[in-house]
């Protein structure tokens, strides 16, 4: 209860369980359904997608931009919506490419690992 668990056990956790959750729920179910919804009509570089990956990454975004204090009061960080809504529609973009989300996953993952890294060198 309260508090910061330093330990690898827990570093490794907080690596891995957001990144299988996230991908899953956004680019796993969430983009597979809106595609069924929106055409693919855009496209960037050779890779085809429609507003279900814009809508993705808004909610990706968007997830990660609010916040609930304490006293339940809602804040919005405009810097974090817009780098995690950059990052989701990234993501986005690699799934739209025929594979599996297991390569996302992973690649979610090393993102995730690159504060760690720099919160080690730079303290």
């Amino acid at each position: 209860i309260g508090g910061y668990d330093p330990s690898l056990e827990n570093m490794l956790f907080q690596l891995t369980m957001p990144s299988i959750v996230e991908e899953i729920v956004y680019r796993g179910i969430m983009l597979g359904l809106l595609n069924q919804v929106f055409a693919r009509n855009f496209k960037m570089g050779t890779v085809q997608f429609g507003m279900g990956l814009v809508i993705t990454s808004l909610l990706f975004g968007m997830w990660h931009g609010l916040s609930l204090g304490d006293d339940f009061s809602v804040s919005f960080a405009l810097p974090s919506f817009l780098i995690t809504g950059a990052l989701g529609f990234f993501l986005g973009l690699v799934r739209e490419r025929p594979g599996s989300i297991l390569y996302l996953t992973i690649l979610h993952i090393m993102i995730n690992f690159i504060p760690c890294v720099i919160g080690a060198i730079m303290p």
